[in-house]
C-alpha cells in the first residue's frame, strides 16, 4: 500500500525525533501491525487497541496537516 509507506515515512521523518521515548517505543510496535489493520484504524474503519490510540491519533492529524490521504 503505496500510500500507507507514504504517511508512515513521512510521519517517521517528520515526527519520531520530536516523541517521547515511550512514543517512540509505541510508534516502533505499529510497525509490526498487519498493514490492513493499520489502514483501516488510520481510516476509522475500526477502533484501535488502546495501546495504539494515540500514535494513531497523531498520525491521522499528520495526515490531515499535511494534505497526505489514504485510499485504499
Amino acid at each position: 500500500m503505496r500510500e500507507l509507506d507514504v504517511l508512515v515515512e513521512g510521519f517517521y521523518t517528520r515526527r519520531y525525533g520530536d516523541m517521547s521515548d515511550a512514543e517512540q517505543a509505541q510508534f516502533r510496535a505499529l510497525l509490526e501491525v498487519a498493514d490492513p489493520d493499520l489502514v483501516n484504524w488510520l481510516m476509522r474503519r475500526a477502533q484501535p487497541p488502546e495501546e495504539f490510540a494515540s500514535i494513531i491519533d497523531a498520525m491521522r492529524t499528520f495526515e490531515r496537516d499535511t494534505k497526505l490521504e489514504i485510499r485504499t
